[in-house]
């Protein structure tokens, strides 16, 4: 009896040649949108990686905040004494703070809210750019003599305006006529691609905060573990301000806390696609099995 239902199901494959052929193209799609959906994930972590790997692994980082994510206006800001402590933490080569907030930027009659980042032209300028993966693609990086005078992020120079820009435009921030002398390679972060760059005495002018930052940026001395510079740098900060352990209003992180930040965002996100992607093929091996079983 078995051999007379597989000579059955062998002669309705071959009677009716589109069904079979239109199963197989189903499975071959469904396996390949999972695979597709994996792959993709497994990209995308691998690219976050490479980025803060060009980073380095001996930067350390504090933000407002009692967490990565905790920061904003309403955070206590931080103050040229917390950047100080950091600097004469043992293990700090060191350190630079940056200024970092939203304000009208506008070309014409048009206007858009952009981010506006202030840091250091000064010889540690280079500490800040690598820490937020900044590269000029045209004209010159910010100087310390440059009041007036901004680099552009890429997308800003691109994409947030009706029309171009380039190194000579004239944008004004703020109400307040600024020039163009550089456009920022791409960096894959919308902060910085859409950020207009000036230098910390400026933006301290313009935003009218003269003791405040809003990231302060440290890098260890060879030979030191920046695990423990992080803990030492959080007791400093700490111990300045008079905070309990526990209390801090302020965050200090390592690359790796903040590759382990972005870990536990993609592996939800790889969870939730494998899941959808699961829902999928369950839905439609069901629907292929009810094919099969019809047409035997």
């Amino acid at each position: 009896m078995i051999e007379e239902y597989v000579k059955m199901s062998y002669r309705n494959i071959f009677r009716r040649k589109r069904r079979p052929a239109l199963t197989v193209i189903g499975i071959f799609i469904g396996i390949s949108a999972v695979v597709a959906l994996v792959s993709l994930g497994q990209g995308l972590e691998s690219s976050i990686q490479q980025e803060f790997q060009s980073i380095g692994g001996n930067k350390i980082f504090v933000n407002p905040g009692g967490s990565l994510t905790s920061g904003g206006e309403d955070a206590e800001p931080l103050t040229d004494q917390d950047l100080e402590a950091m600097r004469s933490t043992r293990g700090i080569s060191r350190a630079e703070g940056a200024l970092f907030m939203n304000t009208g930027v506008s070309i014409g009659e048009q206007t858009e809210f952009l981010p506006v980042i202030g840091i250091p032209a000064n010889e540690n300028i280079d500490l800040v750019m690598e820490s937020w993966a900044m590269e000029i693609e045209e004209g010159r990086m910010i100087r310390e003599n440059d009041r007036y005078n901004i680099v552009l992020g890429s997308r800003v120079a691109d994409q947030v305006f009706d029309e171009e820009l380039g190194v000579r435009s004239n944008i004004n921030v703020n109400d307040v006529k600024h020039r163009a002398v550089g456009v920022l390679e791409p960096t894959g972060d919308p902060s910085i691609d859409t950020a207009v760059i000036m230098t910390l005495s400026s933006s301290r002018d313009l935003m009218d905060r003269p003791e405040n930052y809003d990231w302060l940026f440290g890098e260890a001395d060879e030979g030191f573990e920046p695990g423990e510079v992080k803990e030492d740098v959080e007791k400093q900060i700490r111990n300045r301000r008079g905070t309990e352990e526990g209390e801090e209003t302020f965050t200090v992180s390592t690359q790796e806390d903040l590759v382990a930040s972005f870990q536990g965002i993609l592996d939800v996100v790889r969870g939730v696609v494998i899941g959808i992607a699961g829902i999928s093929l369950l839905v439609g091996g069901v629907g292929i099995m009810n094919t099969m079983y019809t047409s035997v």
